[in-house]
């Protein structure tokens, strides 16, 4: 399996009102997606709040190595399901995906290096 998803029931609430107070300016990621960094390590972000409008989508990617997200807000689905708040999903080192958020939703994300655009099913 490439993905793992677990609850932690009650703390998407905490970490939410934590992440608005500390949060910086957000940028424009995609169409639809806003980022905003949380913590930089020299050029890099590592550490980030994203936000998808409603219909927002990113095409399909691979991740070259793990990525943590923790679901804050709404729901967001892939090619391993749907998941909503309170929701940590680990996506590993060479999994793909693509997503889409009908409803919009707000995340926090970690990672390790930029994911790789491809074209098509891997």
């Amino acid at each position: 399996m490439n993905t793992h998803r677990f609850s932690l029931p009650i703390l998407h609430l905490l970490v939410n009102r934590i992440v608005k107070l500390s949060a910086g300016s957000p940028q424009t990621l995609r169409p639809g997606v806003m980022i905003t960094p949380l913590i930089t390590i020299g050029e890099r972000i590592k550490l980030a709040l994203l936000d998808y409008a409603p219909g927002a989508s990113v095409p399909r990617h691979r991740h070259p190595r793990a990525e943590i997200i923790y679901m804050l807000e709404g729901d967001q689905s892939d090619d391993n399901g749907a998941y909503g708040a309170g929701i940590c999903v680990i996506n590993r080192a060479g999994s793909a995906h693509a997503i889409t958020s009908r409803n919009g939703c707000r995340l926090i994300i970690y990672w390790r290096e930029p994911v790789q655009f491809v074209d098509g099913p891997l």
